[in-house]
């Protein structure tokens, strides 16, 4: 009888180490959450922004795209991220909108340029092919938003 118990569990304990290193074992949505935050803190912005899906067609961004924000990130937290330091990174919240979307809170407690910083920030995290993707609107590069605000001065000023 006790041979039996001990194959038995044996054999759980290796079903259950199968499952998990195929990848039966579902991941969880806030883990791509903290992979995005943690790739950002390395400078492995292409893997971050590999992350990211358009929140309205859930669709990857191009390679133009991440080109483009790629050199923005660079300037902004150095090549490597060497300019900020993430220190810990906590979920505080995890709430179900559906099966496929979920909306992520962490708090962030990072060094940018030597000052100490916690941020907390919501990220909405969605289901794509299987897949936990973090659905967001890319922020307008400045020179965008600047060449947009001339044509609509230059605009205003040529109907006058």
């Amino acid at each position: 009888m006790k041979k039996k118990t001990i194959i038995g569990l044996i054999a759980v304990v290796v079903i259950g180490s199968v499952a998990m290193f195929s990848g039966c074992v579902e991941e969880k949505p806030e883990n791509v959450v903290i992979s995005f935050v943690e790739y950002m803190d390395k400078g492995e912005y292409e893997k971050a922004l590999d992350l990211l899906v358009h929140p309205d067609t859930l669709e990857p961004y191009s390679r133009e795209e991440k080109e483009m924000y790629i050199g923005l990130l660079e300037t902004e937290f150095g090549e490597k991220g060497e300019y900020v330091k993430v220190e810990d990174i906590k979920v505080i919240n995890k709430e179900k909108i559906d099966d496929d979307k979920y909306v992520v809170t962490v708090s962030i407690k990072s060094i940018e340029h030597g000052e100490s910083k916690v941020e907390t920030e919501d990220f909405t995290v969605v289901k794509v092919d299987g897949d936990w993707k973090i659905a967001t609107e890319l922020p307008a590069l400045p020179w965008i938003a600047s060449i947009a605000t001339l044509a609509v001065a230059y605009l205003i000023r040529r109907r006058k």
